[in-house]
């Protein structure tokens, strides 16, 4: 069962922080960066197919992707979350 955040129980400098906390700040400040939309790829087009098309291979529904330096194109979700191996 999870808990409330008003029942977690926080200790500050509980022990030596692995990474310096400018570089973690650094990094989420990029990971809060490469969430945005400008990451995710803008929608250039309609996607006309969307809820029909999936793949032939693992049944998984496609979805289209649209890149700057891509054409648009349908992608295996499984494939695009777990790579090649999925």
């Amino acid at each position: 069962m999870k808990k409330d955040e008003i029942d977690h129980i926080i200790f500050e400098n509980h022990h030596t922080p692995i990474v310096d906390y400018r570089v973690f700040a650094k990094a989420q400040e990029q990971r809060k960066h490469r969430t945005s939309s400008n990451y995710r790829g803008i929608k250039k087009y309609e996607n006309v197919y969307s809820g029909f098309s999936v793949c032939g291979d693992c049944g998984t529904p496609m979805f289209s992707m649209s890149r700057r330096y891509l054409k648009p194109a349908y992608t295996c979700g499984t494939y695009h979350r777990r790579g090649p191996k999925g």
